[in-house]
């Protein structure tokens, strides 16, 4: 069973703890396997079905199983032992042993001491001086393992006598030791290298150095001078991101026209020095009815050339070999391949490509040499089988040097058709005239209008639940008023007033509005009465504000209008302005007809 495998979830051995690294035991080992005259080397007879699992971890062990190989009647099973194929198992039988080994009595604590720095995994390698110690050393062994019902099996030693090397190792010539070739006639280790014969074959590709160097196991390094050269080698082309005589590549062409655009996918095999081209798949699209530019189509194609050779790649296993992207269209490459700000249209399908596909893979291809041209235009059946669709351009079946280089300029025109415009726009939260003033009557409907205008501004800006509605407020009145006078101000003051007004004690808040400072800013009263607002003498909307306060008093007189005035406002020559407008009321008018009509 493959304890690797997963269904949506983590498999067994993604769970578990590997432990140690304890390949990098073999080289110690093999160095004292090597150390005194004679070699030595057995291994454990089914040493992980020799160690019981707990009651516990007995759960995560179990498969199902067919009984009598049908599968209608499948019965649930579990492991009771260590099994193989599990990550920890190796570690699990390790530190077994050792606790083991380190139970011994004290007469066999030497032999135990030995076993201990020889095992690698089930593996037991060692070496002794003489052929004495030889016996001595597999009698000890074995009884020391016994006691923990492991074992210790398939003896092979150094050859003693030439007897031996005739009788007891005629047929055995070869151990395999740790991934070594040990032959015991002769007592020397070598790396096993015939599995790489192949690597003289022609054409030498990456694929072949690769296997090659990673087929050489060599934990001492007895080859490290000769596997030197090929690691070179591939850590230079891996850095010029070229290989020379690579057998596959994938190739991706695009293009475009009026009514469609296509993309199609071709497989390069270089083979002895054969060349062959397939079409692996393709893909077209209609175009949209809307307008749209023949430069925005070609983008659009080589959108869906990255997606197609994106999963070509995957599908096929091939993620690491070369790729090459072809488009006849200068313009659509100059934007892939700049990093610029474009515009949403260009800048989206832009950073998918590059998400996909490398921009340096991207390359221009002449219009005629272009197979995806027949995709993108459509054509009958006669047409098809007798053009370069199947097999792509002539020129793929030809070395990469006779390629064809195209160099040709985009169109400037319309590359800078599709740069992002960034468009600088101001908003004057003031209006420069107020023209619906002049028609309102009152100060008070000013204002309110005003306050009107400025919350469904605001409104504007807000998401949907968070706007106001109902009645107006008072800070909104408030708001509105302060927005009023200011403009008055601007309107009012010139260049000689505002200096006029700067001969007086005034400061500007920070709304803008021009205030005095009057002679109670000491006291806790609020701002508009020790600051009271500056406002001109002759100005329609001052004279509106007084006969409001006017008809709110009552029609009272001037001295009383100026006192609620003041309050609030410091109105240039008030006490003129306010008998010039009072002595304008028609109601006040009527009222002194009528007082001297009854004294006379």
């Amino acid at each position: 069973m493959d304890r690797r495998k997963k269904k949506n979830s983590s498999s067994i051995n993604e769970c578990l703890e590997k432990g140690p690294n304890m390949v990098e035991l073999i080289p110690t080992i093999v160095n004292k396997f090597r150390l005194r005259k004679f070699g030595i080397t057995a291994d454990i007879e089914k040493a992980f079905l020799q160690i019981g699992l707990q009651e516990k971890d007995r759960p995560f062990l179990r498969f199902l199983w067919w009984e009598n190989g049908d599968k209608e009647k499948t019965k649930i099973y579990q492991h009771k032992r260590v099994v193989f194929g599990i990550t920890s198992s190796p570690f699990l039988l390790g530190v077994t042993l050792e606790y083991h080994l380190k139970q011994v009595s004290r007469h066999l604590q030497l032999t135990a001491q030995k076993l201990l720095e020889s095992f690698y995994v089930d593996n037991c390698l060692t070496s002794v001086d003489n052929a004495e110690d030889i016996e001595r050393f597999m009698l000890e062994s074995k009884e020391i393992l016994s006691l923990a019902k492991f074992n210790l099996h398939g003896w092979v030693y150094t050859s003693v006598s030439e007897a031996e090397k005739g009788t007891l190792l005629e047929e055995e010539k070869k151990v395999p030791v740790l991934g070594l070739i040990w032959k015991p006639d002769k007592d020397t280790i070598s790396v096993n290298w015939e599995e790489n014969s192949k690597i003289n074959e022609i054409p030498v590709t990456k694929r072949k150095i690769l296997s090659a160097v990673h087929r050489i196991f060599d934990p001492i390094g007895f080859t490290c001078p000769v596997t030197l050269e090929p690691k070179i080698l591939l850590q230079e082309y891996a850095y010029l991101r070229t290989f020379p005589n690579s057998d596959l590549s994938l190739h991706v062409f695009c293009d475009a026209s009026k009514a469609a655009y296509a993309s199609c996918v071709f497989l390069r095999t270089e083979v002895g020095g054969a060349i062959t081209c397939q079409l692996v798949q393709a893909r077209a699209r209609v175009a949209s009815i809307k307008p749209i530019t023949i430069p925005r189509l070609e983008l659009l194609a080589c959108t869906i050339g990255s997606r197609l050779i994106n999963t070509t790649k995957i599908d096929l296993g091939l993620e690491n070999v070369p790729i090459y992207c072809w488009s006849d269209s200068v313009n659509a490459l100059y934007w892939i391949k700049r990093k610029e700000n474009w515009g949403t249209f260009v800048n989206n399908r832009v950073q998918e490509i590059r998400r996909l596909t490398n921009p340096e893979d991207w390359k221009h291809t002449p219009g005629i040499l272009n197979p995806a041209d027949l995709p993108s235009r459509g054509c009958g059946v006669v047409e098809l089988i007798a053009s370069l669709w199947w097999e792509g351009s002539s020129w793929l079946n030809k070395p990469r040097e006779e390629w064809p280089l195209s160099e040709a300029c985009p169109d400037r025109a319309i590359i800078d058709s599709e740069r992002k415009r960034t468009v600088a726009s101001t908003i004057n939260h003031e209006p420069k005239e107020m023209d619906y003033i002049s028609e309102i009557s009152s100060f008070k409907k000013i204002i309110r209008v005003t306050a009107w205008i400025y919350r469904f501004y605001h409104n504007l800006r807000k998401q949907r639940n968070d706007r106001d509605f109902g009645e107006l407020i008072t800070q909104e009145t408030d708001a509105a008023e302060r927005k009023v006078l200011k403009i008055v101000q601007k309107q009012s003051f010139s260049n000689d007033t505002k200096s006029l007004v700067s001969q007086m004690q005034t400061l500007v808040d920070s709304e803008g509005i021009i205030r005095i400072k009057s002679k109670i800013i000491m006291r806790k009263d609020v701002e508009s009465i020790r600051y009271p607002i500056v406002l001109p003498s002759r100005h329609p909307i001052v004279t509106k504000l007084i006969i409001q306060k006017h008809i709110e008093l009552y029609h009272a007189g001037v001295q009383t209008v100026m006192s609620v005035l003041r309050e609030n406002y410091w109105i240039l020559k008030k006490q003129k302005n306010c008998q010039r407008v009072l002595s304008e009321c028609i109601i006040c008018k009527k009222d002194s007809l009528l007082d001297l009509s009854h004294n006379t």
